[in-house]
């Protein structure tokens, strides 16, 4: 047999595990929970703080341009005179005739 393929087939595929190996797959499990950490920090700060400052210039800029349209006086004074006339009933005396009711 030539001696490059006793070699070949003689190899291991893994190593057997040395002393640092826990060491490295606990670095790899620390610095998976540090980006985690880095990018659930990321996101809270976009959720509850720029979107939050967005809609309060939103509506900053809405409340400030509610009070641009003109009110017509001529319309809005004759509408309050006529609620005005709707809620002040003309007294109703006694003496109003009985229609129903016929004299012999």
């Amino acid at each position: 047999m030539p001696p490059n393929i006793k070699s070949i087939n003689s190899q291991k595929i893994f190593k057997e595990p040395g002393k640092y190996t826990t060491w490295k797959i606990l670095e790899l499990i620390i610095i998976g929970l540090l980006i985690g950490g880095i990018m659930w920090t990321i996101n809270f700060l976009y959720e509850y703080a720029y979107i939050t400052l967005d809609n309060t210039q939103a509506i900053v800029i809405l409340n400030s341009s509610a009070g641009i349209d003109t009110i017509d006086d001529k319309s809005f004074n004759a509408i309050k005179m006529a609620i005005k006339l709707k809620n002040d009933l003309p007294n109703i005396d006694n003496k109003i005739r009985n229609i129903f009711y016929y004299g012999n």
